[in-house]
Order: C-alpha cells, then sequence, then structure tokens
C-alpha cells in the first residue's frame, strides 16, 4: 500500500464527501419510533429544485490508488470557497446527484458521464477501484445535478495513473540519522513487471545518473528554455527482483563510515510523499506530468540541487555533506516546477525580476515546511538539516548569514536574491503560528496563482498575499502586522523603526532612519551591554569584544510604535550582522 500522508484527506477548506453508487437504489428506514425504540436525528432534506442549479464545487481532490496500470480507484473530497458548509449549497439547490465525466485538458466532457451516482448521505464519494479510463485522456470533469437537469458549469481537474503494484523495502538516509523502509517507515510503492522492479510509480520516477550529468543541459550556450523529459534517455532505475523486492544500490561509504544507505530509496519515498503533499494543498498533481528525480547527479563532489524544468537534480555532495537530497531539498525543487505553472513566474517564459526570483526560492522553501509537516505532523523550520550541511533558518528573518535584517537593508544583499529570502519566510513563519501552516500556505499559494507577476517586488507579493487573507479564514491585519516585522509596509499610517550604525574600533555610531507619516518624537536604544540611550543618533562604545543585540524603539506623535532589532559582533573592527 502506498505510503499514506497524515491525514492525507482531511479537508482543507470545507469539505462534502459524498458516498456514490453505480446504481443507487431508493427506499428508506423505518425512524426508531416506529420500530418501538428512540427517535433517530431526521436527516436534512434538499429543497424541492425549481431550476437546474448552478455549480458549488470550487475545487476537486483526487489521488488514484488503483495500482493497475489503466485503472483508476480513490476517494474524491469536494470543496467549496463559501463560509457555509457544503451541504448547505447542496441542499438549497436541491442537488441530488454528481455526475463524472472524461474530458479534455480544456475540461470539455467526453461522451456520457463515466459514473452517475445519488447522494444519499454526507460520507464518502468515491472513484470505484477497477475504473478504466481512455490512454489519451487525464482529465475528469465533476458536475452536480438535481431531479431538472445538470449544471451548465463543472469543475475538471487532471489525474495520474499510480501504478505502484509492489512495495519496497531497504535503507534509506546517513551516518548520523538512518531508517529502513519496511521497518522505521513505511514500504515504498513501485511498478514490478516480468520480476524487474522499477524506481516509478507513475506519480514519480527516480533515475540514477551514477554520478554523470546531463551534458546536453550543461553546455547550452543559453539556457531561456526549459529542459525536456527522455525517458528513454534517462529511464527509471530498475533492478531483477522477487515480489518482495529490497533496494540497497548506491551506498556511499568510506573510512569515516556511511555517508548514505540509498539515496534512490530515499527520492523514491519523498518523491511520493511530495506528491500526495502537493495533491492536497493544490488540489491536482504538481507538475504536467510525474515527478522525475535525477540522483546521484554528476560527479560526487559536486553540490548540484536544482530545478531545469523537467527534472529535479540532486548531486552527492561528498565529503560536505550528506548528499543534497532530503524530503524539504525535493519539496523545494518541485516546488519551482509548482510556481512555474501556475503563476506568471516562469523563468523560461518571462524574465524575472530580483524580488521575483526571491519568490521562488522563498515559496519553495516553505513548501519544504510543509512536505515535512505532512510527514511528520511537527512544525520543522530548519531547511537542509536532514543533511547536516548548508542549513536556512526559516523562523528568523536573517536565514543565513550575509542574509539582510529587514527591508529596509535591501540593498546590502546586492544581486543575491537568496538574501532576501526571510522577507517572505518569516511571515509565513508567523502566520502559521497563528492560522495553522495549511491556511498560511494556501494564502501564499493563492497569491502565487492570482497577482505574482515577473515584475512583482517584495512589497508587491506581500500585498498580494494580504488580498487573499480572509479568504483562507485570516485577516488582513495579521499579514500586516507580520510584514511589518520585517519593515514591509503594507498600511497607511504608522511607523517602522531602523536604523544603520558605522564603526570605529569598539565604538559604533547609531544613526535612527525609521520611517513614518509623521513625525517620530520618541527613541529608546538597549545597546546590549546593560546600557541604554534615549537620544535619535546616540554613539557607544562597547568594553569588550562580543556580540550584542541592539534595540531601537520609536513612537511617533500619534503614538504609533515599532522597534527594530540588529544583532551586531564586535571585534577590533565592529560589523554590523
Amino acid at each position: 500500500m502506498i505510503y499514506s500522508l497524515r491525514n492525507i484527506l482531511r479537508p482543507v477548506v470545507l469539505v462534502l464527501s459524498v458516498t456514490l453508487f453505480l446504481n443507487a437504489c431508493s427506499g428508506g428506514k423505518n425512524s426508531g419510533a416506529e420500530n418501538g425504540g428512540e427517535n433517530e436525528e431526521t436527516p436534512p432534506q434538499a429543497n424541492q429544485p425549481s431550476d437546474i442549479p448552478d455549480n458549488v464545487i470550487s475545487r476537486v481532490i483526487f489521488r488514484d490508488h488503483d495500482p493497475q496500470i489503466g485503472l483508476l480507484g480513490g476517494e474524491m473530497l469536494l470543496q467549496t470557497n463559501t463560509a457555509q458548509p457544503i451541504s448547505e449549497p447542496f441542499l438549497a439547490h436541491g442537488i441530488s446527484h454528481v455526475f463524472l465525466y472524461w474530458a479534455d485538458a480544456n475540461g470539455d466532457p467526453l461522451g456520457e458521464p463515466f459514473q452517475q451516482s445519488e447522494i444519499s448521505q454526507l460520507q464518502n464519494l468515491t472513484v470505484d477501484n477497477g475504473t478504466s479510463f481512455p490512454s489519451d485522456v487525464r482529465f475528469i470533469k465533476v458536475y452536480v445535478a438535481n431531479s431538472l437537469g445538470r449544471a451548465e458549469q463543472g469543475v475538471h481537474f487532471r489525474f495520474d495513473d499510480f501504478i505502484g503494484n509492489a512495495q519496497m523495502a531497504g535503507a534509506g538516509g546517513n551516518e548520523q540519522t538512518s531508517w529502513y523502509y519496511g521497518d522505521d517507515r513505511p514500504l515504498i510503492s513501485i511498478v514490478r513487471q516480468n520480476g524487474i522492479c522499477r524506481l516509478d510509480n507513475g506519480l514519480v520516477s527516480v533515475i540514477d545518473m551514477a554520478n554523470e550529468r546531463d551534458e546536453d543541459w550543461h553546455n547550452r550556450t543559453d539556457n531561456s528554455s526549459a529542459n525536456v523529459a527522455d525517458d528513454d534517455l534517462y529511464p527509471a532505475y530498475e533492478f531483477a527482483c522477487d515480489a518482495e523486492p529490497v533496494n540497497s544500490h548506491r551506498e556511499i561509504a568510506d573510512d569515516i563510515g556511511v555517508w548514505t544507505y540509498s539515496t534512490l530509496n530515499d527520492a523514491m519515498f519523498y518523491g511520493t510523499l511530495v506528491y500526495d503533499a502537493f495533491v492536497k494543498y493544490f488540489g491536482e498533481p504538481p507538475l504536467n506530468d510525474k515527478i522525475r528525480i535525477r540522483a546521484h547527479y554528476a560527479a560526487s563532489w559536486r553540490s548540484y540541487a536544482y530545478w531545469d524544468g523537467a527534472y529535479a537534480n540532486f548531486s552527492d555532495a561528498y565529503p560536505l555533506q550528506y548528499s543534497t537530497l532530503s524530503l524539504d531539498s525535493v519539496a523545494h525543487e518541485v516546488a519551482h516546477g509548482v510556481l512555474t505553472r501556475i503563476s506568471a513566474l516562469d523563468p523560461w517564459v518571462n524574465d524575472l525580476s530580483p524580488d521575483a526570483k526571491t519568490l521562488h526560492e522563498a515559496f519553495a522553501d516553505i513548501s519544504g515546511v510543509m512536505a515535512k509537516y505532512e510527514m511528520t505532523g511537527q512544525l520543522d523550520w530548519l531547511h537542509g538539516g536532514e543533511n547536516h550541511g548548508w542549513v536556512r533558518q526559516l523562523d528568523r528573518i536573517k536565514t543565513e548569514h550575509g542574509a539582510i535584517a529587514s527591508f529596509l537593508d535591501y540593498d546590502a544583499a546586492q544581486d543575491n536574491y537568496y538574501r532576501r529570502i526571510g522577507m517572505l519566510t518569516y511571515p509565513f513563519y508567523l502566520l502559521s503560528q497563528q492560522w495553522g501552516i495549511e491556511p498560511a500556505y494556501h494564502a501564499y499559494l493563492n497569491a502565487a496563482k492570482h497577482c505574482w507577476l515577473p515584475s512583482s517586488s517584495l512589497p508587491d507579493a506581500a500585498q498580494c498575499i494580504k488580498q487573499q487573507a480572509v479568504a483562507v479564514g485570516g485577516s488582513e491585519q495579521d499579514v500586516v502586522d507580520a510584514f511589518k516585522t520585517v519593515k514591509i509596509k503594507l498600511f497607511e499610517q504608522g511607523v517602522l523603526s531602523h536604523f544603520t550604525l558605522e564603526q570605529n574600533g569598539y565604538q559604533i555610531a547609531l544613526t535612527d532612519n525609521s520611517q513614518t507619516d509623521s513625525q517620530v518624537l520618541n527613541w529608546h536604544w538597549t545597546l546590549g551591554d546593560g546600557t541604554s540611550s534615549n537620544l535619535p543618533n546616540p554613539t557607544h562604545t562597547y568594553a569588550q569584544a562580543g556580540e550584542y543585540q541592539v534595540k531601537l524603539t520609536v513612537t511617533d506623535q500619534n503614538y504609533h510604535q515599532d522597534t527594530f532589532t540588529r544583532q551586531i559582533e564586535v571585534t577590533v573592527e565592529v560589523n554590523a550582522q
């Protein structure tokens, strides 16, 4: 059985689950009173319709779980964007049936419905296992109907054919943290045919690059177009196997110990988990085709981890760290593909501004947090921690060495857009603490779909996230407050605290450059060594070297207040961090 995410079918917005019967039969129950028992609660009844229904479905979530090639099966979730339970619009419109059609890529239904189902109770909507589909079809369209007819509009979605008919065991992880699939973790779904196992399940495929690289891609003089998948040139890794396959291929070890047990196993497991996570949050497969992961990419010492438009590529990075492939890095690279597909931030089509590139990296990083949450139920804000190498701390404004401390320090990052990631990821961290990760992620996802542009600035992107707040159950003020911490202004009236500094040995000169729509009247500095000042632009000499946290709180004439903190390191020369 495929490894299922924690509560993979838990409602994200508002969910109706409906039991489908290919041949629904009528007939009712006698009440408990008629049988001499207690009265049973009468289920809600649909209104008598006066017209055909409007479409009330905003999104359908479905993932195939039938492992046979060419056959579908699995549960569906219907979602609405209304603030009321989805049962209410169903009852109000007298909706009594759900029709499922095969559809083309434009969402136009093909022929008659393959499943017509009566809504008899609010339980599960399913496509029965063994449902065959036309070989050239990858879309389903869902319509609601009542006794007067079918809605004119429906919702269509894409599906992939899951073919994971075998469950593979094997080692994973690295010297510091290891596991065994089938023992510490679930078995891995792959395809087995004629005694050959292949790291492919229709949703994800994994290629062993054997420390070679795609020279055609790297030797291009112009990488302005996306790479193109070639399954003949780069087939999924395969091996001879029996009915209970075990893969132990490509352990990396030296005199120090085992660096990785099987990156291929981890890639297959993580790829499937990431696929399912995106289906849950996004409502459809993440990419236009299955996820393709190329592991052991290029020379073992390389530190490649990138999305090229067709493949997520991961090098071994030996001996600098334990591979570049981890759960959050797989989610990160796939998220680049997602953002390219659903938004205007397609680097192969549009020239992206530096801030749009920051949006790409920040969205990819928070997707890593989302994927880890779906696996463990815990929020892990250390990106790359599994590999014990290069990391970013996403619950901090300064995500890494050299990252800026606020949007007002924008120029300090120069042309390195990675150093501005915290301007998006730290507000996401704060919103996740307030709303939960699912609404926060949906706010960013919806912003990407609806109003992130190739020319977007960071304030533009933040304003767009603010516009999504109410739809995900949050408030615009929460977004305003979250971005205020990184000094991105989303308000009409208020103040942003900020300062710069200059150094001269152990002495620093602090200059207030706070921003307000009125005038700053009060300053309060704490200098990290027990001293403070109320001057606008104080100077201070530290007694000894060390790290100090300098904090400025300002109040303007309208009594708006804000605080900014900067970590400094005092040595012979003082450097702002």
